[in-house]
Parts: structure tokens; sequence; C-alpha cells
């Protein structure tokens, strides 16, 4: 898949991959009058919650998480995050203020994380959540709360009407140094990891969606994830982060302007974030 992948040459065996899904309570869904035979923007879906009285949960506290949230809007608005300062990047703020101005925001919208959002989701006390798949198994999973009959799946939220989303898109792959001292038995093992069982197990032991995309098409799978169609197809068409040397300079600068997100102004901080990431980029290029 597209996360073990440069310039569309495979650069790594593929061991894990990841990605966000829109998770919803059935009942509150209905409530809301949404429909889900079509895709979603964020627009419409924080409309729903306000309207059906509850949350839409987002990891948006000052953490790698937020900039996986702000890189997943720009690009689903045609844009890119390290030009912020774009149409794509007003569009990224307007759905960060939108919700973060709304009823549907959490309360302490600035300071939730996947664990955060997954505890609130499945307490009951939201009725919408972006998330990883792996909060259905291992010790994310809390038996007294799961009811697999009201729960609902979707595809990521839109950024704009017109565009497919791009939801966030996570990997983590083997590759071997040509510096290494034992280079053949390294790719020895690395074949032997990301071989069709070793990731089917991988993914039922972990919770971590493979990055193989023949996993999918097996029973095991399709029985543990009903949605294992819908964690292919948003693999295939995610949004990785930035490939830059600097990276974790530019997500620190965007996580110091674009936060917290009910101060984000869709005219003003895109400006803003344009400059801090010139800054963080120029420590490589300057």
């Amino acid at each position: 898949m597209r996360a073990q992948t440069v310039d569309d040459q495979v650069v790594a065996f593929p061991l894990a991959s990841n990605t966000q899904l829109l998770w919803y309570r059935k009942s509150v869904a209905r409530r809301a009058g949404l429909e889900l035979s079509r895709p979603l923007t964020w627009r419409e879906l924080i409309a729903a919650a306000e309207s059906a009285r509850t949350t839409v949960q987002v990891q948006a506290a000052q953490y790698e998480g937020y900039t996986v949230w702000l890189n997943s809007l720009i690009e689903g608005a045609g844009g890119d995050i390290l030009e912020p300062d774009s149409r794509p990047g007003r569009a990224m703020a307007q759905v960060v203020h939108g919700l973060a101005t709304s009823s549907a925001g959490d309360p302490d919208l600035d300071s939730t994380t996947e664990l955060e959002t997954h505890e609130r989701f499945f307490a009951g006390d939201a009725g919408f959540m972006v998330n990883w798949p792996y909060i259905l198994h291992g010790p994310w999973r809390d038996d007294a709360a799961w009811d697999q009959d009201g729960l609902g799946w979707d595809r990521y939220p839109r950024s704009v009407s017109g565009r497919p989303a791009r939801p966030p898109l996570a990997d983590v792959g083997l590759a071997v140094a040509d510096v290494s001292e034992h280079r053949r038995l390294a790719m020895k093992a690395a074949r032997c990891l990301s071989t069709r069982e070793h990731q089917i197990d991988f993914m039922l032991s972990y919770g971590w969606p493979s990055g193989l995309a023949s996993v999918y098409d097996d029973p095991r799978i399709r029985e543990a994830y009903p949605m294992a169609d819908l964690l292919r197809t948003s693999l295939q068409s995610g949004a990785p982060r930035p490939e830059t040397s600097n990276y974790w300079e530019v997500s620190s600068a965007l996580q110091g302007v674009l936060w917290p997100p009910d101060q984000v102004d869709p005219q003003s901080t895109p400006r803003e974030a344009q400059r801090a990431v010139d800054a963080a980029l120029g420590v490589v290029i300057g």
C-alpha cells in the first residue's frame, strides 16, 4: 500500500498500516437524520451532531495527533500542510474553527487525544468520533461498553464538498540499511514478518491494520473487522505526512500556531502558520 512507498517505489516491507474512520452510534445518526449513503463533509457532520445534541470527538490536544488531523483536513481540500497559506489551508482552518466554536465540539477539545476520544465515545458521551481501528481490539476494548449492534462506521469526512476525503495514514515498515552487518538475515526476517499469514496474525493480535492489501480478503480478518473493505480503501486513499527531513520541527510549528482550536481564525491563522512552517524548514534549507 502507499504507506510503504516513496515516489511510487516500494521502500519497506509492510508490517502494519493505520488509518482513521468515522465511528458513530447508530441511534444518534438516526436521531440526527444523517444521510450515510453518500460521503459526508465535516460541515454536515458538525451540523448533524448539533442537531442531535452530541459531540464529534477528534484528537485536538497540542501533540502529534492534532497535526495528523490538520494534515488530513488540508490534504482533503486539495492542499499540502507545508503550504497552509492557501485556499485549502483556509478550508482546514474553517473546519477546525467550526467544530471548536460549535456545540458539537467537546468542552475539553483542546486536551483530547486518542484515549480521551475513545473513552468518551464508548461511555456514550459522544455520538461521533474519528479514530484508528485499534479501538476495537486489545486493551482499548471495553466489553462493558461494547455494543457492536449499535456501532456504525463510515468513510472519513470530506474537508470540502466535491473532493474525496484523505483520511490519516500511518505506517510501520521494515527497511534494511545498506550498511547492515547482517543484511541477508535482516532481509530474510523482514520477508518472513511481512508474509500474508504473519500479517493476519499481527492484525488479529495487535489490532493494527495490515499494510498488505490481500489480507483484507481473509475470512478471519473479515470476521474480526466487518469494515475490512473500508479499511483497505481508506489505506489506499489516505494522506501521509509530508516528506521532509525536518518534519518534527514543522509539526511543532503548526501546533504552536493552530492551537488552541477555538482561537483559529480561517482568514489570518493560515498566514501565521505559513511563516511558522517556512521558519521550521529554514533550519534545514536556510
